[in-house]
């Protein structure tokens, strides 16, 4: 059904408790390329990503503090186009939506649904970019 969308996985998501540790062990252990960390006011956290053949990790520090059970990965990410189309179709498939229409930050737009197995995907439009 969402074939038409063109998904693409863009990256996996996973809380961290310390983003220091998190770029030592990715960056210096496994040799991903470290891309400059963001913080956001507004999410109220911070997040720092990761990239290497083509793959992307994403580590989000929130500000509260996160129990043992809340650490490790916590979401896949696809990249798809019409994201309000995609929104509307997830939702008239009876899947559970934690924001009631896609929320922009910077250069994209998002929502996050629960799969069946109890595993958050989020979908995400980057904005287009004019040459």
């Amino acid at each position: 059904m969402l074939k038409k969308y063109n998904l693409k996985l863009d990256h996996i998501g996973s809380y961290a408790k310390n983003l220091d540790d998190i770029s030592n062990f990715y960056e210096k252990v496994l040799g991903f390329e470290a891309k400059p960390a963001e913080k956001s006011e507004e999410l109220k956290q911070e997040m720092q990503y990761f990239e290497k053949d083509g793959y992307v990790l994403e580590f989000i520090c929130p500000e509260r503090e996160l129990e043992p059970s809340q650490l490790g990965f916590k979401h896949l990410a696809f990249t798809c186009n019409e994201l309000d189309s995609v929104f509307a179709e997830i939702k008239s498939l009876g899947y559970k939506t934690f924001m009631e229409e896609p929320l922009r930050y910077l250069d994209r737009r998002f929502f996050f649904f629960q799969a069946p197995n109890g595993a958050l995907i989020e979908f995400m439009e980057y904005d287009k970019k004019d040459f």
